[in-house]
């Protein structure tokens, strides 16, 4: 089995840690993360070092695998940690079980799948993308790279997603939408039609807030 580590050591990576346990789809050896000191357990798992000795690790053979576990409080940094080690170092994947995915499906380098997400026909995930529960991404939908959909949103046919898109719990995407990058959304938010600014959207149709 491949041995994990993974960057950041807050909420998100030890849920990231504990579904890649609970599928058995890698061997979690810790944390990098630069706010807990080396040896903090997190979990049970410990906190190797920083974010900046993750290729000291990976030359040393500590471990096989990346995955981000930087949350939606820092895209930025998220992206930019991405794209550094990406051409260095291999990231995983990991889906859970429960989740149903169309063969002509598609998740590149870094994709995250919690329980009971959904990708149909044609559907594309960029790289360091992260589906919580209960997404849906219907036929033909291109989501780009290090977006995170929260729990429940739901996107139709022939969609896009732009870049470093962060969708709340239960947002809307109609057919046909394109989003630009950097777009984030509010609870319950409902997409009509395409967005070309970056920013925070909130409300039923969604509208940029000023």
């Amino acid at each position: 089995m491949k041995r994990l580590v993974i960057l950041g050591a807050q909420d998100l990576a030890q849920q990231i840690a504990h579904l890649a346990i609970e599928t058995n789809s890698y061997e979690v050896v810790g944390f990098l993360d630069d706010f807990l000191p080396k040896n903090t357990r997190q979990g049970g798992i410990p906190v190797l070092g920083k974010i900046n000795q993750v290729e000291e690790l990976y030359t040393q053979g500590i471990f096989d695998v990346l995955l981000m576990g930087i949350g939606y409080q820092h895209m930025a940094f998220r992206a930019e940690c991405f794209n550094r080690w990406h051409p260095l170092i291999p990231f995983g994947k990991i889906v859970h079980p429960s989740c149903i995915l169309d063969s002509s499906a598609q998740l590149s380098d870094g994709t995250i799948l919690f329980s009971g997400s959904m990708v149909d026909q044609h559907g594309f995930i960029g790289k360091n993308c992260l589906f919580y529960n209960g997404c849906i991404l219907s036929h033909n939908c291109h989501v780009g790279d290090h977006t995170i959909l929260s729990p429940g949103v739901k996107v139709a046919g022939f969609s896009t997603l732009g870049n470093s898109n962060h969708l709340g719990i239960g947002t809307l995407v109609s057919d046909h939408v394109t989003t630009s990058e950097h777009v984030r959304t509010g609870a319950g938010a409902v997409i009509v039609k395409s967005l070309q600014e970056s920013g925070l959207y909130t409300g039923i149709p969604a509208k940029l807030r000023p």
